[in-house]
């Protein structure tokens, strides 16, 4: 499964004290002269990415930065005629918002630089801890917007264009937001789901929406990111046998004739047959301790079915996948591709003329566990364990023809 389009709001931990036994002096000389600004600018990012610890606060920033951006952003006349009590209302909240963030954002720069002047200088821990604390929400804001609006080819670069023509033309022609009535109210609104976009409210709410699964067909047939291993075709067990037999995609094996009496007996000739097949004994050896001997060829055949589950939210593990992830049972064909195909007991009941079932009955390997993106985990089920995998084998033999 695709990615989920959330923020990253876990920073790594790493080990600091390399960082800064790595650090030139130089270099740590300059960082410390522009220590206040590093300080200014890793609270900006905090405050931007809801880091801080009173999350109401960051609410009345945002809200009072679109009410100062609409006041800013208004038409410098405005006809008394037209002024309504709620525009008037809003203008001087605008009004008030702009000249109390501009008086705090410099009351906050002087505070800043009048403290670090007069504090102690910053040790060399306090100058790579906060660097390391800039990069990490600077990387956080790359990975996110990389993940939204990364074109690297024509096809993103031309679903891009067209997504923004249609929503051009909902917005100032059909006008489906009633909201948004022009330009100014388009970039107010672009910027309050910009600052929600971190929030935990905001958040929650993708969590829920991901859930849909309309939503995730959508994002992953607009990503493009399906699965490459695992194709749309679905093959038939008949039309697979005559694939992988046109293919020649089997064993042949010389079984040295000993007793002709033993070999009609099916479980003698199963039994040396596997013996034949696990030890590879068509070799170069075996065919010089046998020349001598009369041998009679056979064709091994090892079929493999590969098994999908997924475990549902309140549900156990059941085969109802996603359709755009990978089917319940797929088969491997040409190309290293894996096809959607019918259950081992199909594949039992089509065997193809003058083919018999080698094995008695179907081995079936331990399950293996990994994420919601099918990324491997482990052998065991973990509460972090929502998709699963084994394989089902069997082998199938014939008389050769060329015996």
């Amino acid at each position: 499964m695709t990615e989920t389009y959330r923020a990253d709001l876990v920073s790594p931990v790493t080990s600091q004290t390399p960082l800064a036994m790595d650090t030139p002096m130089v270099v740590i000389k300059a960082l410390a002269n522009i220590y206040p600004l590093m300080v200014i600018v890793d609270n900006v990012l905090s405050t931007l990415q809801w880091r801080t610890a009173d999350s109401q606060l960051v609410c009345v920033h945002l809200l009072m930065f679109c009410l100062s951006l609409r006041f800013l952003l208004s038409p410098h006349t405005i006809a008394l005629s037209s002024l309504t009590s709620a525009s008037f209302i809003l203008d001087y909240t605008g009004l008030m918002s702009t000249v109390f963030i501009g008086c705090s954002v410099s009351y906050y720069i002087y505070t800043v630089l009048e403290q670090t002047r007069f504090a102690e200088p910053p040790t060399v821990d306090d100058i790579v801890l906060l660097l390391q604390s800039i990069q990490n929400k600077l990387d956080t804001s790359r990975r996110n917007m990389l993940r939204v609006v990364k074109i690297t080819t024509i096809r993103e670069l031309v679903q891009w264009v067209t997504l923004a023509t249609l929503f051009q033309l909902m917005v100032f022609k059909l006008h489906l937001f009633s909201a948004v009535h022009d330009s100014r109210d388009y970039v107010i609104t672009c910027v309050a789901i910009a600052g929600l976009y971190h929030s935990q409210s905001f958040q929650g709410l993708l969590k829920l929406v991901w859930r849909v699964r309309v939503v995730r067909s959508v994002c992953v047939w607009w990503s493009g990111k399906q699965r490459a291993l695992y194709s749309g075709r679905s093959v038939s067990a008949a039309q697979w046998f005559a694939e992988m037999e046109a293919q020649s995609r089997y064993i042949t094996v010389k079984l040295i004739v000993d007793d002709v009496e033993e070999l009609t007996k099916i479980n003698v000739l199963r039994r040396k047959l596997v013996e034949l097949y696990d030890e590879k004994s068509s070799d170069d050896n075996s065919a010089t301790s046998a020349l001598d001997s009369p041998t009679i060829s056979f064709n091994i055949m090892e079929v493999k079915i590969h098994q999908h589950q997924r475990k549902w939210n309140g549900r156990d593990w059941e085969e109802e996948l996603l359709s755009y992830e990978r089917p319940q049972y797929t088969v491997t064909s040409t190309h290293n591709t894996h096809n959607q195909c019918e259950s081992p007991n199909v594949f039992d009941k089509a065997l193809p003329e003058r083919w018999v079932s080698l094995d008695h009955t179907w081995y079936k390997s331990a399950w293996h566990y990994s994420s919601t993106d099918w990324n491997y985990i482990g052998k065991c089920d973990t509460p972090e364990c929502f998709t699963r995998s084994r394989v089902w084998h069997k082998r199938i033999f014939q008389r050769s023809n060329d015996a």
